[in-house]
């Protein structure tokens, strides 16, 4: 008898075969999923599955420099499908708790890389900022960074990525304030409810938000 998979669980067995251990060959399987889910109609797939999901919805979230969508996720947090909104201009540099491969859907940002953050030169970080690198993403454009790259993302205009996150790396992950100097940390597994937050700007994503990016997306021709 054969077996007839759905789209989304097609997209689950690609994301589970994954090997994140091999950065080029995570970089072109991840790159391979974001290149199917970007179409148009199945992204539209995976987000009226998205707003029917209660638990993936309580995962979404408002932050102060863009708002997170969480499609999918594996199993154990293994991995997981991503969908930023950038409506927001923060001067932050930051590394991450997992390596991820994502790619721009609309809009633009610059890139800063300032270097590994188990090796991080913090004046780097001081205005006039001295990255070691700085690419422009715009639409179409894929790349991959390791959890342990501090990098900041200038946004030129209002934009949306889709991201494919590995597992975690790590419990936590530093937070730089380019402005101040500050730095934070950030858990990466917080027991906080629904309603607490661990930093400024940062909310659940309530359904009329939700609502209003759906409504976005859909206008701007990306549903």
């Amino acid at each position: 008898m054969t077996s007839h998979l759905s789209f989304t669980e097609i997209i689950r067995e690609k994301c589970n075969s994954i090997n994140w251990e091999n950065c080029a060959e995570a970089y072109q399987e991840a790159r391979d999923v974001l290149e199917i889910v970007s179409i148009p109609s199945n992204l539209k797939i995976l987000l009226e599955e998205f707003v029917s999901n209660q638990r993936l919805k309580e995962k979404s979230k408002i932050f102060n420099l863009f708002s997170k969508l969480v499609l999918l996720d594996g199993q154990d947090y293994k991995w997981k499908l991503r969908l930023h909104v950038f409506d927001r201009q923060v001067l932050e540099a930051h590394h991450h708790h997992a390596s991820f491969c994502a790619c721009v859907l609309q809009g633009s940002y610059s890139h800063f890389l300032f270097g590994p953050n188990s090796s991080l030169d913090a004046r780097r970080l001081s205005f006039p900022l001295r990255p070691l690198f700085i690419h422009n993403h715009e639409p179409g454009s894929f790349y991959f960074i390791d959890h342990d790259m501090v990098h900041a993302t200038m946004i030129e205009k209002p934009t949306v990525t889709l991201m494919l996150q590995a597992g975690s790396e790590r419990s936590s992950f530093e937070i730089y304030d380019l402005e101040t100097g500050n730095r934070r940390i950030r858990m990466t597994n917080p027991d906080i409810s629904v309603t607490d937050s661990q930093e400024p700007g940062e909310s659940r994503m309530s359904e009329n938000e939700l609502s209003a990016i759906r409504e976005r997306l859909e206008s701007d021709g990306l549903i």
